[in-house]
């Protein structure tokens, strides 16, 4: 079978160097940290050292126990890829995603043995490993503090904690596995939250004085050009306004380091490095310019995590559920809904909704990347989701995928360039999804979905788009059928179908190149029809796009 174009998203979307999972639904909000920091000792905070190492000791305020030997491991963060291998050939495999949502991502709802995924999941699989080959500092963190807090053994993988394990395949994959739960766990069950530097000193003394019946939270650290994910295990006052939060860094596993909290002036500090190679550099932030967040560790060992798009079900056809929206790409991204509310991040790195029950959260990719926000949204009106690249520099790739019910539905191969400014529009109810370029393109829309009888997945790679054309894919379930349309330009469309229908037994392929039409026609894919084996599939063509088909071609399967 030949190896379709999957999405590299959600990124799907596990992503580049350091996945931290930040942020989510808003600020925290708690009492003010400086009435409630014991005065204590006062300390002059001394040399930090290279790197932000840990100098002087200060007053210990607050205390988890955890400490980089022998809780964390010894080895680097590092990417899944080997010399030889591409991004794809990550680790995340068909039984892990199994364990994580459970036995209906497999066909015929396998619970053990062998499982051969539902396409929807397929997808989503390629997509996060696509996209971790780079580094997965969210898994480590959050590995980390499962094993210290005693919710996973280290024995498991054959030592007594994690300083002592060694790095191999089956490692691996339990670091990956965790470092994709940032997008698996829905925000709203969940959420992320972002904290000001004196709620940050407040809450994680609070936190640690719980001892072991604390499961250990991700914090997120956020530099100009992307983020860094970090285990925090304890307090330390330096002054009166001054606290170093004590952090297993993945990048450094032999060094304990800090963030500095100045509860005065309500800012942080750390010298941080997107990946262990790269040298570090001085991070700051404040209440108000990236703050950093946290995720709690603890809500991710709720497995399987319930996601509608692969349940084997019926896919929605208008009710008013949810959508869950995954970015990547360094432009801003902001979700609006059919009343004019809107989600997103704002230029300062904050989280900010208006819209009723969403909820985002964010997924660091770091490699110079900003974070990328993931959208958990009400599907009752339309929702336009804005890519704006206003404040790039350098062209970005950028990518979507939006999961619903039954179905994943995924933007990609889109370059977004300083000034561009692109939107697509996902209607409620079964997918119908309109791209709208503000530059030359050359988009790749893949969406997979389960029915009753067979799974698909449907997939358009169009040649090329004008500024201001339209590209959109509406899918009839019931009648397996799909309309097409480019429209806004005078510029021909010319695209690539490629369909997988997967049966009880077998995955059968169609793929043809070069299907034109004129700039203003509609047209129909008939591929519930269709039937395999090299058969050719009937395209319908509404010329002028009246709602009347003007002719009728056989499309030859050059798989």
């Amino acid at each position: 079978m030949k190896k379709n174009v999957r999405l590299s998203a959600v990124a799907a979307l596990a992503l580049s160097a350091c996945a931290a999972g930040c942020g989510g639904g808003g600020g925290a909000s708690t009492a003010d940290a400086g009435a409630e920091l014991d005065a204590g000792a006062k300390h002059d905070a001394g040399q930090t050292g290279d790197a932000g190492a840990v100098a002087d000791a200060g007053a210990m305020m607050a205390d988890w126990g955890f400490r980089p030997n022998p809780n964390g491991f010894r080895f680097p963060n590092r990417g899944t890829s080997r010399a030889g291998e591409t991004p794809v050939t990550a680790r995340l495999t068909p039984e892990l995603l199994r364990r994580l949502f459970g036995p209906s991502v497999c066909e015929g709802q396998a619970a053990s043995g062998p499982c051969r995924l539902v396409p929807n999941a397929q997808q989503w699989m390629d997509a996060e490993n696509n996209g971790a080959h780079e580094g997965n500092c969210e898994g480590y963190t959050v590995l980390a503090a499962h094993f210290y807090a005693g919710t996973l053994d280290p024995m498991t993988f054959g030592a007594a904690n994690a300083y002592a394990l060694p790095l191999n395949e089956a490692l691996e994959g339990e670091i990956m596995f965790w470092a994709v739960t940032q997008s698996t766990v829905d925000p709203m069950v969940a959420p992320q939250r972002q904290f000001s530097p004196r709620e940050l000193a407040a809450h994680l003394e609070r936190a640690f004085a719980q001892g072991r019946s604390f499961l250990g939270t991700s914090l997120g650290v956020f530099g100009q050009q992307g983020g860094h994910a970090l285990l925090p295990y304890a307090l330390r006052r330096r002054s009166d306004t001054v606290v170093e939060v004590l952090v297993y860094d993945n990048n450094h596993p032999n060094s304990e380091r800090f963030v500095t909290l100045d509860t005065a002036a309500n800012t942080w500090s750390y010298r941080a490095a997107l990946n262990p190679s790269m040298p570090d550099a001085e991070w700051t932030g404040s209440a108000t310019e990236r703050p950093i967040s946290l995720r709690d560790a603890g809500p991710r060992r709720m497995l399987p995590h319930p996601n509608d798009a692969w349940q084997n079900r019926t896919m929605d056809g208008g009710g008013q559920n949810r959508i869950r929206i995954n970015t990547v790409g360094d432009g801003l991204v902001t979700v609006t809904d059919g009343m004019n509310r809107t989600a997103g991040l704002d230029a300062m790195g904050r989280i900010v909704s208006t819209i009723p029950d969403a909820a985002v959260a964010l997924r660091m990719p770091g490699n110079n990347s900003r974070p990328d926000p993931i959208f958990s949204v009400p599907r009752a009106t339309p929702l336009t989701v804005t890519l704006d690249g206003a404040g790039l520099s350098a062209p970005s790739p950028t990518e979507l995928l939006f999961q619903g019910s039954g179905w994943v539905l995924g933007l990609d191969n889109v370059r977004l360039d300083p000034g561009q400014r692109d939107t697509v529009v996902i209607q409620p109810g079964a997918p119908d999804i309109l791209y709208r370029a503000a530059g030359v393109e050359t988009p790749t829309l893949t969406l997979a979905y389960q029915s009753e009888g067979d799974d698909y997945l449907i997939e358009l790679r169009a040649a090329s788009m004008r500024p201001g054309q339209n590209l959109r894919l509406s899918v009839d379930f019931a009648r397996s059928t799909a309309r097409v349309s480019f429209d806004g330009s005078t510029a021909a469309p010319n695209f690539e179908l490629y369909i997988e229908r997967v049966t009880p037994t077998e995955v059968i392929v169609f793929d043809h190149a070069g299907v034109t039409a004129t700039p203003s026609a509609v047209m129909g894919v008939d591929f519930g029809a269709w039937t395999g084996n090299r058969a050719p599939m009937q395209i319908t063509f509404d010329d002028n796009g009246d709602g009347t088909v003007d002719r009728t071609e056989m499309l030859s399967d050059d798989e």
